[in-house]
């Protein structure tokens, strides 16, 4: 072989050589870039797909499809409650300019800055009864607007449910200080005997706490939850003190009926969804990175690079979508059962998300389930929440009925049965357990109580020795007997 044809086998060897690198190069890169190119292709068809069964299945899944309709100006009751608020701003401002009792740290008077203090006090003494009468006179426009709200009021504030944190609003705070107003003037009643009044005012509290009703959110519904704990929790101590006449008390078994039937999980667990799933279609669109999701503040965001990573783990983010809308589809499946069947499905779930988050998950499979671990560790707590409320709200109907059912028949209610169907259209049950609530009678006191979520009776403790903390019993306690 001539020297120029070696020259030319060479030069072909090394061209050869150089193929097979570049070849190598395209398939490492390729290889997975096409591999990545159909993964996200699936995904997305796969998600675009689920989203199509749930809406041909009738399924709200759009966070818009939640938003409260338009009400009808005949019905709605906006123009009373911002009279209201107005006038409740004004007295809070004039109450705090001339609040000159201040409260030291040993007193147990509160300054009239915090007059709402007031509503977890008993028994009042006489600063406390001299407290209450000066903040009721400067709410008294407060009061004159608040007993003109219907038995359902409907309201058309601006909750704008892009937002999807309609707890911060202002309405909603300017609720809870009126329903303390409420609450102060039927404590004051009750010490003046003015029973009559002092019902319609706590009916007064049960509407200002039915407001967000046509709001599924579900931090709405906890909002209102707290708003009904407020109602609920003082009409408790005005029963351990007054003898409130029994056909007073049957006008408050259909509010606390009504409020208990509109806390629905299940409807709040819908919404949820929906409001879930707009926050993941954002993420799997760039709009938004996993930090930004999670919470974390934006100086800790990593910049534009995490935005790039967020970007490119989408695919994994659209699987997450699947995985969310399966997950919320058991939960909302499961509060349609009996709460006591409920409890036990939603921590189920929340159970299996978390053994499948364990730290020796494979990377892409913790990618996929991320989303869905930020969007639902509360849910198990919120449902609690709601039958917490559940068994306030029934084992206070139950505690009225027992005072009814002493003051027809002159004695003591041998059992809870013994009450429905006369003085309970049908007896409640405990939200926990499925069973009759637990009664204990002390001293002339009597209480009402679910065996919590531990399912366990500790013996009707239903005040924790820590504040703020959650007792171990749940429910309610009255004075059953009271000396004419």
């Amino acid at each position: 072989m001539s020297e120029i044809e070696e020259r030319k086998e060479r030069q072909k060897q090394r061209l050869s050589g150089w193929w097979i690198v570049l070849a190598i190069v395209v398939a490492i890169i390729g290889i997975p870039a096409i591999a990545y190119g159909i993964f996200s292709l699936t995904s997305s068809r796969a998600m675009e797909a689920e989203l199509e069964r749930l809406r041909a299945a009738g399924e709200l899944i759009d966070l818009m499809d939640w938003a409260p309709p338009p009400i009808p100006p005949d019905e709605d009751s906006t123009p009373i409650f911002q009279e209201a608020f107005v006038a409740h701003d004004i007295a809070e401002a004039a109450l705090k300019a001339s609040a000159t009792n201040e409260a030291s740290e040993d007193s147990d008077i509160p300054s009239l800055a915090q007059w709402y203090i007031l509503l977890g006090e008993e028994p009042w003494e006489q600063e406390h009864v001299s407290i209450a009468r000066q903040v009721l006179t400067g709410h008294a426009d407060t009061l004159e607007a608040l007993r003109r709200i219907p038995p359902r009021p409907r309201v058309n504030f601006e909750w704008n449910y892009q937002d999807s944190f309609a707890m911060l609003l202002d309405e909603l705070m300017q609720l809870r200080g009126c329903g303390r107003v409420a609450a102060l003037a039927a404590r004051l009643e009750a010490m003046e005997a003015d029973y009559e009044q002092m019902v319609k005012d706590i009916q007064t509290g049960l509407r200002i706490a039915s407001v967000p009703d046509e709001d599924h959110m579900l931090i709405v519904h906890l909002v209102r939850i707290a708003f009904e704990a407020i109602a609920v929790g003082n009409l408790e101590s005005i029963l351990r003190e007054y003898n409130v006449p029994a056909e007073l008390l049957a006008q408050l078994d259909a509010d606390l009926r009504n409020a208990r039937r509109e806390l629905d999980f299940g409807t709040s667990m819908a919404c949820e969804r929906a409001m879930g799933l707009d926050t993941l279609l954002r993420l799997t669109s760039g709009e938004m990175d996993i930090r930004e999701l999670s919470g974390m503040p934006e100086g800790d965001r990593g910049g534009s690079g995490l935005r790039v990573i967020s970007r490119l783990a989408a695919p994994f983010f659209r699987k997450g979508v699947i995985y969310y809308l399966e997950r919320m589809g058991q939960l909302i499946e499961a509060a349609k059962r009996p709460t006591w069947e409920a409890t036990k499905e939603v921590a189920a779930v929340s159970s299996s998300l978390e053994e499948e988050m364990v730290p020796d998950s494979p990377f892409f499979r913790k990618l996929t389930l991320a989303p869905t671990a930020i969007l639902m560790p509360g849910l198990s707590r919120a449902l609690d929440s709601h039958l917490d409320s559940y068994a306030r709200l029934d084992s206070m109907r139950i505690a009225i009925a027992l005072r009814r059912y002493r003051a027809e028949k002159g004695e003591l209610a041998p059992g809870l049965k013994d009450l429905a169907p006369k003085f309970l259209p049908e007896l409640p049950l405990d939200p926990y357990t499925g069973k009759e609530f637990l009664i204990k009678r002390e001293d002339g006191m009597v209480t009402i109580y679910s065996a919590s979520s531990d399912l366990r009776d500790d013996g009707g403790q239903i005040e924790s020795d820590e504040r703020p903390g959650r007792p171990p019993d749940l429910g309610v306690r009255i004075r059953e007997e009271i000396s004419e």
